[in-house]
């Protein structure tokens, strides 16, 4: 399916139509190849990048560019905003490191790091690189995970280019540009089954010991410890699915899923004891409890232990929570965006997850795979106010310093789900 609002495109196949679409910017002319349908990139020269230049007739003020870069050294990434003169080139840069992003401005003779983050969804070697531009606020995504946004207005519309660094080769595929800037709640489905021992996109907290075996999830918790394991992105309209089997410990301690806010920073759990009872909880809180039927915990089948399947469904009206099908509990718990979604175990447990699922279904239409911002960056004020970002990277302005609460709505037009994101500041 090819989105509406897809302007331009190259996936290198069409190598004669390439060297139409591209032209570079290196000390050596034959730098740019396009083989086995990629653009390599080759830059012999000891100090300066080299550079595959794409011009538009009409630069482009707002817009998504996305691309799969691949390298095997740091420093290669994308280029946008470009402008030229008798100097060189300048504009922004998105460059990968080893295990960090930079947001980069380049002047002829000069650079300025403007940033450097972190994300668990960074692979080594290969990643898809997309960058929304909407006024002064640029998104960025590595792998369509929302990572960080910049504000800044120095450079206006202009060029796009790929990047190598001096004295090394890079190869790109899939480029698009979309004259639409991409939202930052936007992410795929994310499905883990565990097959792969090498983890992507979770993070960790807490104690006890996690790993990845056997085409599991398995979580050992000792007394006074708790393991939490979480998909770190913003979310509104998504569903979390997660299999879980007990298989020795303490059958009165609580493990499931888990949702931790943003402003206020809450944890709750919806949980399950193997002696087939439910809590769910706002951080040490118990909201509602009781026992369930459903619940199989350490209930041996055929001589053998029984999984429990847990789902939570999210949107504006509420949390709905079922386990193996039944419907527990539907109410309204946070009215606002969500920066984390998990599994966890608390005390004295051994426990077996498989088949974890964060299904985005916020947003109609197709969308790239899923964020990561640990906390809020607040700006200092301006003679317009204060500058803040949201957890989903949308800049925030008030004539007073207050604590932001972001909340939604659902509005339902021609049969499309539509979001609109609502604001209010707390003084």
């Amino acid at each position: 399916m090819v989105s509406a609002d897809l302007i331009f495109e190259d996936d290198f196949s069409n190598a004669a139509q390439s060297n139409l679409n591209w032209s570079v910017v290196s000390a050596d002319e034959n730098s740019l190849r396009f083989v086995s349908g990629m653009a390599e990139l080759s830059n012999n020269h000891p100090l300066y990048a080299a550079l595959a230049l794409h011009s538009f007739e009409a630069p482009l003020s707002e817009f998504t560019f996305s691309a799969t870069v691949i390298s095997s050294v740091p420093g290669a990434g994308l280029f946008f905003c470009v402008e030229s003169n008798d100097q060189g080139y300048k504009g922004y840069a998105v460059l990968i490191g080893d295990d960090l992003l930079y947001f980069c401005k380049y002047y002829p003779g000069n650079i300025v790091q403007l940033g450097a983050h972190s994300s668990p969804f960074l692979r080594n070697g290969t990643n898809r690189i997309s960058i929304a531009k909407q006024g002064a606020r640029i998104s960025v995504f590595c792998n369509g995970y929302y990572v960080f946004s910049q504000i800044d207005s120095e450079f206006g519309p202009g060029d796009i280019a790929l990047i190598a660094q001096a004295a090394s080769e890079v190869s790109f595929d899939d480029v698009q540009i979309f004259s639409e800037p991409w939202d930052t709640l936007r992410f795929e489905d994310f499905r883990d089954s565990f097959s792969d021992s090498v983890a992507f996109g979770w993070s960790h907290e807490g104690s006890g010991v996690a790993k990845r075996e056997n085409g599991v999830l398995g979580i050992e918790t000792g007394a006074f410890q708790q393991n939490f394991m979480g998909i770190s992105v913003p979310l509104s309209g998504f569903m979390v699915r997660v299999a879980v089997m007990f298989t020795e410990g303490d059958t009165e301690s609580l493990y499931g899923l888990y949702l931790q806010t943003e402003p206020e920073d809450s944890v709750y759990r919806f949980a399950i004891r193997a002696s087939g009872e439910y809590a769910i909880m706002q951080n040490n809180a118990v909201v509602l409890s009781g026992r369930c039927v459903s619940i199989r915990g350490n209930a041996a089948v055929n001589g053998s232990l029984p999984a429990d399947t847990l789902v939570l469904m999210v949107d504006s009206g509420g949390v709905v929570f079922s386990i193996n099908g039944d419907t527990l509990y539907e109410h309204s718990v946070h009215q606002g965006i969500y920066r984390c979604a998990g599994v966890f175990a608390n005390n004295s447990l051994k426990l077996r997850f498989d088949d974890f699922q964060l299904i985005n279904y916020g947003f109609s239409g197709p969308t790239e795979i899923p964020i990561y911002r640990s906390k809020r960056v607040k700006h200092p004020a301006s003679a317009h106010g204060y500058n803040m970002f949201d957890l989903a990277g949308r800049v925030q302005k008030t004539s007073h310093a207050g604590v932001l609460v972001s909340g939604f709505r659902v509005i339902r037009s021609n049969e499309r789900r539509e979001r609109t994101v609502l604001r209010t500041f707390l003084q």
